[in-house]
């Protein structure tokens, strides 16, 4: 960021702070910590930081297909999702199957964690429901798994 974007950001600042002055002259006078926690609570809640891998596309179709049809098997959406699943022996589709179970376990664990963290009002979006053009799915599955 250039000094002149840091001077319009800290401009914009203390224009924040005479609002919320104006708008909450107690809260602001009477408990300053506890509104100031309050406050940044509120914009980390706005302006998460994403931080580690880019999200699997195979993993965001699965999620998907999880939440339009809850009673497909893990082993149903496989067959939709990953091409050349069926030519997999049954020793590569079981590891398959295994990681990709794990991997919607750890999502949902990670996500459950981030949502602890936000405000009531914030809602968790997933982070693929913006994107206009959804990635191709990855040739096939099975070409590195001969170990």
């Amino acid at each position: 960021m250039n000094q002149e974007d840091r001077a319009a950001l800290h401009k914009m600042t203390l224009e924040l702070r005479a609002a919320l002055k104006r708008r909450f002259p107690r809260d602001v006078h009477n408990s300053r910590r506890s509104f100031r926690d309050l406050l940044i609570k509120e914009i980390r809640a706005v302006f998460p930081l994403r931080i580690g891998r880019p999200r699997d596309p195979v993993l965001n179709r699965v999620e998907r297909l999880k939440r339009q049809q809850p009673g497909l098997s893990y082993r149903d959406i496989a067959r939709q999702v990953v091409p050349g699943f069926k030519e997999c022996t049954v020793d590569q589709q079981r590891l398959y199957l295994s990681n990709m179970r794990q991997a919607m376990k750890e999502r949902r664990r990670r996500e459950k964690k981030i949502r602890s963290r936000l405000s009531p009002r914030t809602k968790l979006q997933p982070e693929n429901a913006s994107m206009q053009n959804p990635e191709p799915p990855p040739q096939s599955s099975c070409e590195n798994e001969d170990a």
